[in-house]
């Protein structure tokens, strides 16, 4: 009947009828089916009638709690009706209420971008995000929109990316592949706007020793007695599957063990691209810089915008 409805709005009287008909769907039959309430208010929005759109979001929240979408679509109406105030008390509102420190700190890079791109004030965006980060200190995508924020100002300031990388480089246990990756930032980052090139050089000796580090846990966990352990499992579990299958198939074990091997082979290939996807081209990469790395293939990063 809605989308009947909803083909006849240029209709005299339709609109107020089909605004009852979503009252009653989402009151009386529907009151806990969220995707149809955020339908009404959507519509409601649409007739420019913002605070009958507000009111059916904030109700909906009562029924069905800590759902992002409505958190989402309640700041935005706010934002689309020129309310900046009330976006800032939300945003505010959910980040500090947040189930747990992911939400919250994709909840304070909306709120970052919105402060900077649409109250222009990039400052108070940092400020939201420098919050986050002491929650939440292993929160990688924080610190790279950090990153992507200061390196929006009209002039680069050298020292305060560099700052931030290294602050997030020097948290305790800090994992080894994790930190390469912010090492590798920083050498490019300099490599494009360092003012000296005794940074860029302490930059790539810092890179150096991070790979090595890496190296040396990758090969740790290798080596582990748990992991030869599962990988002998693994096999054992494999191979015997294998010569079942032969034996079902009335053939010698010989050739389904050969077979196994090779598929065998290729299984680990891609169990290890897939624990290393962003570790594809370290040699590729530092070749130039004639860094001698055992770490496999690692790829560069590049630019700076798109860390999402």
């Amino acid at each position: 009947m809605i989308r009947y409805l909803e083909t006849q709005l240029d209709q005299l009287g339709i609109v107020a009828i089909t605004s009852d008909v979503y009252r009653r769907a989402c009151e009386i039959h529907h009151p806990d089916k969220p995707s149809l309430h955020l339908m009404w208010a959507a519509f409601e929005e649409c007739q420019n009638n913002f605070d009958r759109a507000a009111v059916v979001l904030q109700n909906l929240e009562k029924k069905c709690p800590n759902l992002l979408q409505v958190a989402y679509r309640r700041i935005n109406v706010e934002r689309r009706r020129g309310d900046m105030t009330k976006c800032r008390e939300l945003y505010e509102h959910y980040i500090n209420t947040a189930k747990n420190k992911t939400i919250a700190g994709s909840l304070a890079i909306k709120y970052a971008r919105f402060l900077n791109k649409i109250c222009d004030d990039l400052d108070g965006g940092l400020r939201i995000l420098r919050q986050a980060l002491e929650k939440d200190t292993a929160n990688t995508r924080v610190a790279l929109q950090m990153i992507d924020l200061v390196l929006q100002r009209p002039k680069v300031d050298e020292d305060e990316v560099v700052l931030i990388m290294d602050k997030f480089m020097a948290r305790e246990n800090m994992d080894p592949e994790q930190k390469v990756l912010f090492a590798q930032r920083k050498v490019e980052f300099l490599e494009d706007f360092g003012g000296t090139a005794k940074g860029l050089q302490d930059a790539q000796r810092a890179l150096q020793l991070a790979l090595s580090k890496a190296n040396e846990a990758k090969k740790k966990r290798e080596s582990s007695p748990s992991r030869k352990s599962s990988s002998n499992s693994k096999e054992s579990s494999m191979s015997n599957s294998a010569i079942s299958s032969a034996y079902n198939n009335g053939t010698s074990a010989t050739t389904p063990s050969y077979n196994y091997n090779s598929a065998n082979s290729a299984y680990y290939g891609q169990q290890n691209s897939g624990a290393y996807t962003t570790q594809q081209s370290y040699d590729g990469y530092y070749n130039h810089w004639q860094y001698g790395s055992n770490y496999g293939n690692y790829g560069q990063w590049s630019g700076y915008g798109n860390y999402y």
